[in-house]
């Protein structure tokens, strides 16, 4: 049974990737809001790696959820209507790639039976295993209320109709469970392929 939402990523393998060099406090946080982007935001200083592999519609990036491709905006503006705004980022080897910037935040967490680490303040930093409030409708594509700056999640079926659409490059990750140990072991952790097995 699929876990009720997916972490979408890029996959990293053999793939070309961006790289930002640091940037000044609040350049994602102030942007990743639930305003429109400004059409004019400051381009960051950025290196490509990877341009001897092929080009796929996910890329990963220093920034929150992957960069996709025109192609892939045009996929999620019809499984995922209303849920996001795209704005132009960079181009790769002549295919231009796209931020995701989700208008608004589900409050979908339920922080009593997560396993999260806060900072002094209280403010939740990093989740390292989700779970979702009960009888709560899950968006097609969304961020969690409050942390518009940080991870996208994909309700299962947006993630097997990106998965069948043939869009490469893409991963999806079971937020119910930890991945710390096979991320450093470098295991691959995507796991919407196997709901077809």
């Amino acid at each position: 049974m699929p876990p009720p939402a997916y972490l979408v990523h890029a996959a990293s393998r053999r793939r070309p990737s961006v790289w930002l060099e640091a940037q000044a406090p609040g350049y994602f946080s102030e942007r990743f809001d639930t305003h429109d982007f400004c059409s004019a935001w400051p381009p960051a200083i950025r290196e490509i790696r990877g341009l001897s592999y092929a080009v796929p519609d996910a890329v990963l990036w220093t920034g929150p959820g992957p960069l996709i491709s025109s192609r892939a905006v045009d996929f999620l503006r019809e499984v995922a209507p209303g849920c996001a705004n795209y704005v132009f980022f960079t181009s790769i080897k002549g295919k231009d790639f796209y931020v995701v910037d989700v208008l608004d935040g589900a409050d979908v967490l339920d922080d009593s039976r997560s396993d999260v680490s806060r900072s002094p303040s209280g403010g939740l930093m990093n989740i390292n295993r989700h779970a979702f409030t009960k009888n709560t409708p899950i968006p097609a594509l969304f961020k969690l209320r409050g942390r518009l700056d940080g991870d996208l999640y994909c309700s299962p079926s947006t993630a097997v109709a990106i998965y069948d659409s043939g869009l490469r490059g893409f991963s999806f990750w079971n937020p119910l469970v930890s991945h710390i140990r096979d991320l450093f072991l470098g295991k691959d952790v995507s796991c919407v392929p196997m709901l077809g097995a």
